[in-house]
């Protein structure tokens, strides 16, 4: 059998499983009924299906161990990656000792997440102890679930709420509060709009540092440079002393959210603030103001001049308008819509409990038939098709989640008299002319498609150009020769220096005096200067003899005979000295100052980046509990009165004094069907290959054609649910019969030539009325033996093709349509 023709079985029967009806009430993720007990019977207790809320749990709880690990993950991977100024950052201003703590605290919350059950691992000297035990706490199955249901009986009904706990939300306030109490963070307490208008200021001041670093070592580096960048480093060192701003980033609050916050500081780690600190920029326009202060006040002076009848009424509402027009011509779409956004996120976040679902079940009623309630503005919805009832019949319409603040009434509309016959087929016999007229000239066109399509072969090659832009470093500018400011310190006696070596003699040791005299100083007087780079200043005696090899010429020319001057030696030591400082400066001292002022840069826009990226954090947090239901089933009850009718109630949706019909109940009688004809067209996808051998005057023609569609006529029998149900209006199938009762065998014969074609399949109705078959074509092919030119014999054997797709009909609707092809 073609894999194709099993993969549809499989599909049916998943298809079948799926709508197949249950008699335990089950919830969705979101606590919505999907599927319902119609009734219950005297004495018993209602049976829900708890097992998607159990699988749900564990999934929760899945869910938000693996969101709890991302959030420990990405936080680990930023503050381990040495290539991005934050891990300095996170250095100065916690220690070092704090900062690895915190990484291999993370590590550890990481790797107890991995394991199952989860242990807690940290010490109570962790900032993340919190997190620690309280995920202990969360993860324990036998403390914390997150739905819980109560069910008793009410009168006529059976009743069942289902309450649902946020697990993040829940766990998030838990957290926070804990954190937010811990007297370590008694800055965050102390947060409110004005104080945080004055870290922004202090983060402003900060910035106006950044535009007076010295420049980077593209300009020259002299002392005046090391004097510059020493004191704006030690103004950002006191300013930052013991302000709010610096004690809100040392604080331990910013390390025990690090983890929530993506390893990023952020002093609210929340979705939302405090309103008061809501503020967005309004636009007024101003001309419009301008005309409309003109016209109030032009108005008031005429009524005040001329309104001889004293009419204070109109003056009264004439000067409630003064001064209004800067809230009629002010844009505040901004500030509202983001006092609506920061709303929105603290109800997101603070929302922990709710009641999901009320559900109510009928008691001892036979006839019961839930309907679960989806929109309320979609009028004259079908919602539901019900088998035949006797007279004495009573209907029990109880309707599943209505949401929160609406209400349902259930009026009958009508019971008026009924073919049996479904909506489909009823469709199909008023609009048959329309039908067969558009079949007969689409049939030459469907032929030549067909063959078309399976011709085509072979994927689309989809191929497009791949692009890399190489990133190239830019080339930093020489350092420009600036020697005006360094000059050898001592004493040097001249007349003792008779030769060039006397010169580089008396030249190394004035070297070696700048350096000593001008450099080691600092390191008591620089605070940043104490770094191990510079911790013993030394002569750099490779370096001085780059500066002499430059020099040697120019040197040993200055002692030619008769061309010897005390000035001109003075000068060029004095050269000597200034350029090896000059290079001493560049080489051995700028590259650490520079990186001081590179931290110092970043420390400032980090700072900066906090701040603006931050907003104030709100106090306390309460958790908000909503009692009143999200869903709420009400219950309808209606009268069978005439097993020969259809009878439509109106599903009435009322919310406060609105009313709307969302539905239609619409029920008839009819008998369930197990045998049902049909005729219609049938298109098999495997080649019948027909050879037709004919002798005449001696000579044999064959002649061979190729038949893969035409018509048919089908006998089908329904084996489920004890037959079709015709007044199922339901395209696809009916909830309460699930799909079984459209299921058919179906046998039957394709013209032409009928009893050479046999047809035996699996079906599906649609509508009902449309029958959806496929299966096995069982077709004639006759052999023929010839000798001399004769036919001798003739031998006929049923080959099988498959699969075969037939789409049928009422066999009088297609007869109807055959009548317009003859015409």
């Amino acid at each position: 059998m073609p894999i194709n023709l099993k993969t549809l079985l499989l599909f049916c029967f998943l298809f079948l499983f799926y709508f197949s009806h249950s008699q335990q009430v089950q919830f969705d993720e979101n606590g919505k009924l999907v599927n319902s007990m119609d009734y219950l019977g005297a004495g018993k207790k209602p049976s829900f299906k708890l097992d998607a809320l159990d699988t749900m749990h564990g999934n929760i709880k899945k869910a938000f161990v693996e969101a709890i690990k991302e959030d420990l993950v990405l936080a680990n991977n930023i503050l381990n990656d040495t290539a991005i100024r934050e891990t300095d950052f996170y250095k100065t201003i916690w220690g070092d000792s704090a900062f690895t703590r915190l990484k291999e605290d993370i590590n550890s919350l990481i790797a107890s997440l991995s394991a199952t059950p989860f242990k807690q691992t940290l010490t109570a000297s962790s900032d993340l102890y919190i997190l620690d035990s309280l995920l202990a706490f969360y993860l324990d199955e036998n403390k914390w679930k997150f739905y819980k249901t109560v069910d008793k009986e009410e009168g006529k009904y059976y009743s069942i709420t289902l309450k649902i706990i946020d697990l993040a939300n829940d766990f998030l306030i838990n957290y926070y509060n804990r954190i937010y109490v811990t007297p370590e963070n008694a800055a965050y307490r102390k947060l409110n709009v004005e104080n945080y208008q004055e870290i922004i200021r202090q983060a402003n001041e900060l910035q106006k540092i950044v535009h007076e670093m010295p420049a980077t070592p593209k300009d020259s580096f002299t002392i005046a440079t090391l004097n510059k960048a020493y004191r704006l480093h030690e103004s950002i060192s006191q300013f930052l002393q013991g302000n709010l701003l610096s004690k809100l980033l040392k604080a331990p609050w910013t390390r025990s959210w690090i983890w929530k916050t993506g390893g990023y500081i952020r002093f609210n780690p929340l979705p939302f603030t405090i309103e008061e600190s809501i503020n967005e920029p309004s636009k007024t326009d101003s001309a419009k103001l301008r005309y409309y202060n003109r016209y109030v006040e032009a108005t008031l002076e005429k009524r005040i001049a001329t309104d001889s009848v004293m009419n204070i009424t109109t003056f009264k509402e004439e000067l409630a308008q003064y001064g209004k027009g800067k809230e009629l011509f002010t844009d505040l779409s901004k500030q509202k819509k983001a006092l609506n956004d920061n709303e929105a996120a603290r109800k997101r976040i603070l929302q922990v409990s709710r009641v999901v679902n009320n559900v109510k079940v009928p008691l001892a009623v036979p006839n019961a038939y839930y309907i679960l309630y989806s929109s309320p503005n979609e009028e004259d919805k079908d919602i539901r098709r019900l088998q035949a009832f006797s007279i004495d019949d009573k209907l029990v319409f109880p309707v599943h989640n209505l949401p929160k603040g609406h209400r349902s009434v259930l009026i009958k509309k009508k019971a008026d008299l009924i073919k049996d016959q479904s909506d489909v087929q009823i469709a199909i016999d008023e609009h048959i002319d329309q039908i067969a007229q558009i079949a007969l000239a689409l049939q030459p066109a469907l032929g030549f498609a067909i063959k078309q399509i399976t011709a085509l072969n072979g994927p689309f090659n989809l191929k497009g150009p791949s692009t890399l832009t190489a990133i190239r470093p830019s080339v930093v500018a020489d350092i420009s020769d600036n020697r005006a400011e360094f000059l050898h310190e001592g004493k040097i006696r001249f007349e003792d220096i008779k030769s060039s070596d006397d010169f580089w003699t008396v030249a190394s040791g004035a070297a070696k005096n700048v350096i000593m005299s001008q450099l080691n100083p600092l390191n008591s007087a620089y605070s940043f200067m104490k770094l191990p780079e510079l911790q013993s200043i030394e002569f750099d005696s490779g370096l001085f003899m780059s500066v002499k090899a430059d020099y040697s010429k120019a040197i040993e020319s200055l002692f030619i005979p008769k061309k010897f001057s005390k000035k001109q030696v003075q000068k060029m030591i004095e050269e000597v000295t200034e350029k090896y400082f000059k290079q001493f400066l560049e080489k051995n001292i700028a590259p650490v100052v520079f990186n001081v002022i590179n931290k110092d840069n970043s420390y400032i826009e980090i700072v900066k980046k906090v701040v603006k990226g931050s907003t104030v954090p709100p106090g306390l947090l309460k958790a908000e509990s909503d009692n009143e239901p999200v869903y709420h089933s009400e219950i309808h009850y209606a009268d069978v009165e005439d097993s020969t009718k259809k009878y439509e109630y109106d599903l009435v949706n009322i919310k406060d004094k609105d009313s709307l019909v969302f539905g239609r109940i619409s029920y008839s009688t009819s008998k369930r069907r197990r045998i049902q004809f049909s005729s219609g067209l049938v298109y098999t996808i495997t080649p019948v290959i027909r050879n037709n051998v004919t002798e005449e005057n001696g000579q044999i023609t064959v002649d061979s054609k190729e038949q893969r569609y035409g018509l048919y006529v089908a006998l089908h029998f329904y084996p489920f649910n004890g037959g079709l149900f015709v007044q199922d209006k339901e395209f696809v199938a009916n909830r309460k019969y699930g799909v079984a009762n459209r299921i058919n065998f179906m046998l039957g014969v394709s013209f032409p030539d009928p009893l050479e074609n046999i047809l035996f399949g699996l079906g599906y109705d649609f509508g009902p009325g449309i029958k959806l078959n496929t299966g096995l074509h069982f077709y004639r092919y006759d052999k023929f033996e010839v000798f001399n030119n004769a036919i001798t014999n003739k031998s006929s054997i049923y080959r099988i093709a498959v699969p075969f797709v037939s789409l049928g009909i009422d066999p009088a609707s297609l007869v109807k349509a055959l009548n317009i092809f003859n015409k």
